[in-house]
């Protein structure tokens, strides 16, 4: 985003210029040009380095999922009411003449919204790297922006709006962090029944609904066992080259692109068919009972019994999810 504000500002300023100095564009170009250079040489020569090649394209039609990040918290319909009332203020205070965006701002809209199409979702090894893009594209346009009040009245009334939109906004996730906080207690909690040094598994009972539909955080809650435990749990991003967190050898061979997103089914599943291989190339949850201590089911109901009794050992029943003790595998 820093680079293409910058490309679109000089290309509005070569634009505007009417005397054109040809050793004058060239000394601007390679002003530009030269911080660019040496950040592309320090992320070559970094540890990122041997992982820059990996890109990867979702179907075009998840594009359309970023508009949700821009205004999404945890109230969808109230989300989207609120993006629809932005937008549709913004259009009129535009034709009225109040709202006014500079050229600059116009093409970095324009090349923003290409370069998102053609971004990769998977970029440098980062995932979702296309979905950040249109927050960051709307702050700048924000910075290119001007408003004019014809009187005092529209300023009142402008002022009023936003600070009732800030406090729906500032109540509608507190209201939901004093929720999660409640579940983070009582899960550092039943960490503590946990022996320091320990390996932990987290899967699902059921896919979340509400008040965790968007509760991400909650999926890497078992990341807490690390700092109060010093547990191991595939949760941890230890990919090299992506985070200086390493973990020790006999663990490395438990990865996971997606480490929450399979269910307790199929934990059963492979405590029935123990020929399924571990790491990379196959489950890395397959034979989970030789290779974890503990097992960590989230979004449960308060009637769900234990699934695999004779694996099993209940080590504490909380609101919404289940802590248990793996016995070891003879």
């Amino acid at each position: 985003m820093y680079g293409l504000t910058i490309l679109c500002y000089e290309l509005w300023r070569l634009k505007e210029k009417r005397e054109k100095n040809g050793r004058k564009m060239v000394a601007d170009t390679v002003v530009l040009a030269v911080p660019f250079i040496i950040v592309t040489l320090l992320l070559i020569n970094s540890p990122t380095g041997g992982i820059g090649h990996e890109f990867f394209w979702k179907p075009f039609h998840t594009k359309f999922q970023a508009i949700e990040w821009i205004i999404g918290l945890y109230h969808t319909h109230i989300d989207r009411m609120i993006g629809a009332l932005i937008a549709g203020v913004s259009i009129w205070s535009f034709g009225r003449g109040i709202f006014r965006i500079h050229p600059v701002g116009w093409i970095t809209l324009i090349m923003g919204v290409f370069l998102y199409i053609l971004m990769p979702n998977t970029l440098f090894g980062s995932g979702d790297a296309d979905f950040r893009l249109p927050i960051a594209i709307i702050f700048i346009l924000i910075g290119f922006s001007h408003l004019k009040f014809p009187n005092t009245s529209y300023r009142a009334i402008f002022m009023a709006g936003l600070v009732i939109l800030v406090v729906i906004r500032f109540v509608g996730v507190g209201k939901m962090w004093i929720k999660y906080d409640r579940v983070y207690a009582e899960l550092r909690k039943s960490f503590t029944y946990i022996d320091p040094g320990s390996s932990l598994l987290t899967v699902w009972a059921r896919y979340p609904t509400w008040p965790y539909l968007k509760a991400l955080p909650i999926n890497y809650a078992s990341c807490l066992a690390v700092i109060d435990r010093s547990v191991f749990t595939p949760g941890l991003f230890t990919k090299e080259g992506h985070q200086i967190l390493s973990v020790k050898s006999r663990y490395k061979e438990i990865k996971s692109n997606k480490p929450f997103y399979f269910y307790v089914s199929e934990i059963v599943d492979s405590d029935k068919n123990l020929t399924k291989k571990m790491g990379s190339g196959g489950q890395y949850w397959a034979r989970w009972k030789g290779s974890f201590d503990y097992l960590l089911i989230l979004y449960t109901h308060a009637n769900d019994g234990n699934p695999l009794p004779n694996s099993l050992v209940p080590v504490y029943q909380g609101k919404d999810f289940q802590l248990y003790s793996i016995k070891a595998s003879k």
